[in-house]
C-alpha cells in the first residue's frame, strides 16, 4: 500500500499537473477536426437538442430516400420482426424507447416500429440516434451494446419495411438479456429531502441541486450506484457529487435545495482519498454503475452527496411534484479508494464562428495509477473528443466519440480497470462547433468561449475513476 507521504506526492504530482495544464496544451483553429489520431478525419455534425435519448422529430412518414429497387445488399432480403429487426431495435433503441423509457413510443412493438421507420431512418442517418456515445472499439465498457447500432441499421429497417414489414415465425424470436435498470442489492436509498416542483426559466430548463444525507455515522465506501427517477418526463439527466456538509451552507442544505447551473465540477483531492467533486453523472438509459471488486468511493459521516437535476419542460403539460433520488451499494471497506480525476486543457479560447476547433491537453503523474472508468465531459458546444495514455507508438485508448452531446453523458465503466504506467502521459482532445450550424449554442450571435464552470462556458475534460496503488 502507498504510504501517508507518497500519497501527499501524488496529491502535489496531481496539483502541479493541472496548474501546468494551460502550458501543456496545444489548439487548432484550422477547422480541421481530429477525431481519434488522425488529423485528417472530419467529425460529423454536431447532434441536435433535445431530451437525452428522444429525437424531437420522431414520427410517422413517408421513407426517406436513399436506395432504389433492385439496388439494396442482397442479405437484408427476407428479414422478419421476429429474427432480426425486433433484436436490432431492442438493443439499440430499447433503453429509452421502451414500456418504461423517456424516449417517444415503445419499439417493442412491431406496427409502430413499422410506422416510425421513416423517422428512425431519418435519425439514425443523421447521426442523432443512437445518442452520441463512446466507441467500444476504443476501449469497450459495460451496456455499450445498447449504445450502437449495426452500419446496417437504416437499410436493413428501410428493406424490412419496402418488404410490407413481415412478422415472421414467433419460434424465430430472438431473446433479449433484460436490462438493468436498478440495483437489486442496493442497501442505501435517499430520496430528495421533500417533493419539488421544478420552477423552469425562460428556456424550459432548471438546474437544481439537492443535497442528500446519508445519515451514518461510521466510515463507508460506496461501491455502486443507480438513480431513481421519480418524473421521467421532467428529469433530463443528472450529475452526482460529494461535498463536506460545512461547506455547504444552511440554505443550501433547505429541503428545496438550490438553484446551479454553474456547479463546479473541480475535485478538492486529498492524499487520503477523502477528496470531493464529482463521482458521477446519470442520462436516460444509463445503466447502473457497479464498481471493481474491492473498489469504492470513500464517505465520511460529515460528507454528503449533492445531486444536481436538470430539469426540463417536456410540454407534458404543469409540472408535477418530482422527488427523484439514488440507490447506493455500500461496503464498510475497500481495498481501492476510488477518486475522480479530471484529465484534460483549461487555457483554450474557441473563436466565434469555428465549426471545428480543436484543444489538447496532457498530463503527466510519477505514480503508476488505474482508471476503472471514464466520464468525458464537454458543454452545449462539444462536438467530439478523444482520450488516450501513452505515446504516439504505444497509444492506450481510453475513451472516443466522433460526437458528443451535452444531453446525453454517460460514466463509461471497463469491464477490467486499466493499469497506467508512471509518467505516462494522460491526453485529452476536443473539438468545439462554435459557429452557427450549431443549434445548441446558447450564445447568439456567437462570440468567443473560454473555460468555465457556466453551461455558456466550455470544458474539455476525462474524469477518470482513478485508484492508486
Amino acid at each position: 500500500m502507498t504510504t501517508l507521504l507518497s500519497r501527499w506526492c501524488i496529491t502535489a504530482t496531481l496539483a502541479l499537473a493541472f496548474a501546468a495544464a494551460c502550458g501543456a496544451e496545444a489548439e487548432r483553429g484550422d477547422g480541421a477536426a481530429t477525431v481519434g489520431h488522425d488529423p485528417s478525419a472530419s467529425a460529423a455534425p454536431a447532434p441536435s437538442s433535445g431530451a437525452a435519448g428522444t429525437d424531437p422529430g420522431t414520427g410517422p412518414g413517408s421513407l426517406p430516400s436513399g436506395s432504389a429497387p433492385g439496388t439494396r445488399d442482397p442479405g437484408h432480403d427476407g428479414l422478419t420482426w421476429t429474427r432480426d429487426i425486433a433484436p436490432m431495435v431492442g438493443l439499440a433503441c430499447g433503453s429509452c424507447h421502451g414500456p418504461d423509457g423517456q424516449g417517444t413510443g415503445d419499439f417493442s412493438d412491431r406496427e409502430l416500429v413499422r410506422d416510425f421507420a421513416p423517422a428512425m431512418i431519418q435519425s439514425v442517418q443523421a447521426g442523432r440516434m443512437p445518442p452520441p456515445a463512446a466507441d467500444p472499439e476504443c476501449r469497450d465498457y459495460h451496456g455499450s451494446e445498447r449504445w450502437t447500432a449495426p452500419p446496417d441499421f437504416a437499410a436493413r429497417l428501410r428493406a424490412w419495411v419496402e418488404d410490407g414489414a413481415p412478422e415472421g415465425d414467433p419460434a424465430d424470436a430472438v431473446e433479449i438479456p433484460p436490462m438493468e435498470t436498478a440495483l437489486e442489492d442496493a442497501d442505501l436509498e435517499i430520496l430528495l429531502p421533500a417533493p419539488y416542483v421544478p420552477q423552469f426559466d425562460g428556456t424550459g430548463n432548471e438546474y437544481r441541486c439537492f443535497v442528500l444525507e446519508h445519515g451514518r455515522d461510521e466510515t463507508f465506501h460506496i461501491t455502486g450506484y443507480a438513480p431513481i427517477i421519480d418524473r421521467p418526463e421532467l428529469v433530463h439527466h443528472i450529475l452526482l457529487f460529494k461535498e463536506r456538509r460545512d461547506d455547504l451552507s444552511p440554505a443550501q442544505r433547505g429541503d428545496d435545495g438550490y438553484r446551479c447551473p454553474g456547479m463546479n465540477i473541480m475535485p478538492d483531492l486529498q492524499p487520503d482519498g477523502h477528496s470531493t467533486g464529482l463521482v458521477g453523472g446519470w442520462a436516460p438509459g444509463g445503466p447502473p454503475i457497479r464498481f471493481a471488486e474491492g473498489a469504492g468511493i470513500r464517505m465520511e459521516p460529515d460528507d454528503v452527496l449533492v445531486m444536481q437535476i436538470h430539469y426540463f419542460d417536456s410540454g407534458a403539460g404543469p409540472p408535477a411534484a418530482d422527488r427523484s433520488g439514488y440507490t447506493f451499494t455500500t461496503a464498510a471497506s475497500a481495498s481501492e479508494t476510488l477518486i475522480m480525476v479530471p484529465f484534460g486543457p483549461m487555457g483554450f479560447r474557441i473563436p466565434a464562428g469555428a465549426e471545428a476547433h480543436v484543444a489538447e491537453g496532457s498530463t503527466v503523474l510519477g505514480q503508476p495509477f488505474r482508471i476503472h472508468g471514464m466520464f468525458p465531459h464537454m458543454h452545449v458546444l462539444g462536438w467530439a473528443y478523444d482520450i488516450w495514455a501513452g505515446d504516439d507508438e504505444n497509444d492506450i485508448c481510453l475513451a472516443r466519440a466522433d460526437r458528443y452531446s451535452f444531453d446525453h453523458q454517460l460514466v463509461y465503466m471497463y469491464p477490467e480497470p486499466v493499469d497506467i504506467p508512471a509518467h505516462t502521459p494522460v491526453h485529452v482532445r476536443c473539438t468545439w462547433n462554435n459557429s452557427e450550424s450549431n443549434p445548441n449554442r446558447i450564445i447568439d450571435p456567437p462570440a468567443d468561449v473560454g473555460f468555465g464552470t457556466g453551461t455558456q462556458d466550455e470544458m474539455c475534460f476525462g474524469f477518470a475513476l482513478v485508484s492508486f496503488d
